[in-house]
């Protein structure tokens, strides 16, 4: 910053290799490979780019960005592969960023990707299996241990499914419901988690799952980031002239319904309900709001269970 403010803006390319590499950069290029050549491996995990980026709303800039940073830490692996130092790089990004990467590389193909798609309940009785084993001294099998701690069904429903349905299939968000509900059950000094446990928890977490997207919403498309209060008291099923009431008091001018009713559905926020009883989502879909949009056709939309606690 300094040599850029006594030199002025950069002509060429040489100018600005000159601009950065000059001066203590190198000495401290040097220093640290010095310290890493001791290292066995060196890990970097990159996260929370993407944070404030529009839903499906990056730009070519922002790509741009994202495929030079992936460039430069293939050039420090190579570098780093010459001292025989294992190097590796995890960059975390959101589907819909992906996508749009793929969209605008012409030399696909050079990462490795994992795609981390929550959508099967067996993960989740694995996650919360091996919290409960490691933690207590339970049976390892969860159906034992669960049983043990939890009642099994909520209003005729298993109770692990229950909880289930009112995430967004994130690990974090069961995590968080089942804390709650041992929570509420030691308040009460109950020496096992009732199903009236159960559903007083499911208040507080669908309070708490509210306040996080209205967050999230807030950091990525800020203009209309209250529109979800504006569902309280409607009910779980959401007709098309409903949403256009909500859109109207939530001051969503007419230009803008299409990009906020297909926000909704790629937080999983709302869903696309088929028939009586199947409701789907986009987490379901891989976050492919393009299929439950073709969808909405065959029925109505439906507010997801976290929120309907919360929206009464």
């Amino acid at each position: 910053m300094d040599r850029f403010s006594k030199r002025g803006a950069p002509s060429t390319t040489e100018d600005i290799t000159q601009l950065l590499y000059e001066g203590p950069l190198q000495a401290l290029e040097d220093a640290l490979k010095q310290y890493l050549a001791h290292k066995e491996q060196v890990w970097l995990l990159l996260d929370n780019l993407d944070k404030s980026w529009p839903i499906n709303g990056a730009d070519h800039t922002d790509v741009l960005m994202l495929r030079s940073l992936l460039e430069a830490t293939r050039k420090i692996q190579r570098e780093f592969e010459r001292l025989d130092v294992e190097f590796k790089v995890i960059v975390f990004i959101r589907d819909d960023i992906y996508n749009l990467l793929v969209q605008q590389t012409p030399d696909r193909g050079k990462e490795n990707v994992a795609a981390l798609l929550w959508d099967d309940p067996e993960f989740f009785r694995q996650i919360i299996g091996k919290r409960l084993a490691t933690n207590t001294e339970l049976p390892k099998d969860l159906n034992g241990a669960w049983s043990m701690v939890f009642d099994t069904l909520v209003e005729g429903e298993a109770s692990f499914y229950y909880m289930l349905s009112r995430t967004l299939m994130r690990p974090r968000d069961m995590i968080k419901f089942v804390q709650r509900s041992l929570g509420v059950a030691l308040n009460r000094g109950h020496q096992r988690v009732s199903s009236e446990d159960i559903l007083q928890a499911e208040k507080g977490h669908s309070d708490e799952m509210l306040q996080e997207l209205y967050y999230e919403m807030k950091d990525t498309f800020p203009s209309y980031h209250d529109v979800l209060y504006h569902f309280v008291g409607l009910g779980p099923t959401v007709t098309a002239d409903d949403l256009t009431v909500v859109f109207r008091n939530a001051g969503v001018s007419p230009e803008d319904i299409e990009r906020v009713t297909e926000l909704l559905l790629w937080y999983g926020f709302l869903g696309v309900k088929r028939d009586v009883v199947e409701e789907v989502y986009s987490y379901q879909e891989g976050g492919d709001v393009r299929k439950l949009l073709a969808m909405r056709g065959m029925g109505s939309f439906v507010i997801h269970p976290a929120f309907r606690t919360a929206l009464r």
